[in-house]
């Protein structure tokens, strides 16, 4: 089997007062804890891009999840970008549509 690097690419950019976290593969219950520990050691408002996400299950909500909890105990936030429909539809189930930005304009 690959190495779950290979299964999701995280790629992290810095912006004046926004971290950028964009994903591509699977965010699943074998990378989720790669998305956990980016998440947890951003310091400024967190902007994660779905665009090029392929897979996403609950433990990657779960990520998703953990990384708001962990923005908000820091006076920050994070909003999620360029959601699939699907996406869009588990984070609406799931209540973290709050997630969800208005635009996808960053």
């Amino acid at each position: 089997m690959a190495g779950d690097e290979e299964l999701l690419s995280i790629v992290v950019e810095q912006h004046e007062r926004r971290t950028l976290i964009r994903l591509r593969g699977d965010l699943d219950i074998a990378t989720a804890p790669q998305l956990v520990d980016v998440l947890g050691r951003a310091n400024s408002e967190i902007v994660v891009d779905l665009a090029e996400l392929e897979f996403l299950d609950a433990s990657g909500l779960s990520a998703l999840a953990r990384g708001d909890a962990n923005a908000d105990r820091h006076g920050n936030r994070l909003v999620v970008v360029n959601a699939s429909p699907l996406a869009q539809r588990m984070l609406r189930l799931t209540g973290l549509d709050h997630l969800l930005s208005a635009s996808d304009a960053f």
